[in-house]
């Protein structure tokens, strides 16, 4: 397995084993507000996705269940071009209806460690691509918290460096944002409430 947390401070955009990181990955810790010297775990209903905008695309949100002892994870947002390069939906699903066997426990494995070191978790790996083969795919997972010490949601923030990306302009969600951004105006108080419904 190739995770590593980011606990500790890290180097200009580099993680251990030289791995590295695009700017997007920082670039969501900060906006998230990771703290290194504490143990506070970023609150879910604090985070405002106007900060991100383009990078909505490539976000998934999923949910932290407990069932009969047993901890789930379960897909309740999944970004456009996620979608995509996943050819399905999964919204609504778990994990173990969602991902192939053979990820499965690698996968899994992720949330439990971002679960129970309450920190970002790093992976990247080969998965099969309809169109090219296979593609490698990055992900970071962000845990975020109802209370501040549990863990309940996991933001994960993908990457396909290797199929590129379209512009935020051709996105659906990012056209569906602009339209509800330039609804609002500038205010960042309606600009926060209005967009809440993107992360519920």
């Amino acid at each position: 397995m190739t995770w590593f947390d980011l606990s500790a401070g890290l180097g200009p955009a580099l993680a251990p084993g030289d791995v590295q990181l695009h700017p997007r990955y920082l670039q969501i810790r900060t906006k998230l507000g990771y703290d290194d010297n504490s143990n506070t775990i970023p609150l879910k209903a604090a985070m405002d996705p106007t900060d991100f905008p383009a990078l909505l695309p490539l976000v998934n949100l999923v949910a932290h269940v407990i069932d009969g002892g047993e901890d789930r994870f379960q897909y309740k947002l999944i970004g456009t071009r996620n979608r995509e390069a996943a050819g399905q939906n999964i919204k609504g699903q778990f994990l173990s209806e969602a991902v192939k066997p053979e990820f499965y426990q690698r996968i899994r494995g992720n949330y439990l460690q971002c679960m129970n070191s309450g920190k970002p978790v790093f992976d990247f790996f080969s998965v099969p691509h309809e169109r090219r083969g296979h593609i490698t795919s990055e992900r970071m997972y962000y845990p975020l918290s109802s209370n501040g010490k549990d863990v309940t949601t996991f933001l994960a923030l993908h990457g396909y460096e290797d199929v590129g990306l379209s512009s935020f302009k051709d996105e659906p969600l990012g056209n569906l944002v602009n339209s509800r951004l330039a609804q609002v105006g500038s205010d960042p108080h309606k600009r926060r409430s209005d967009l809440a419904w993107i992360f519920q």
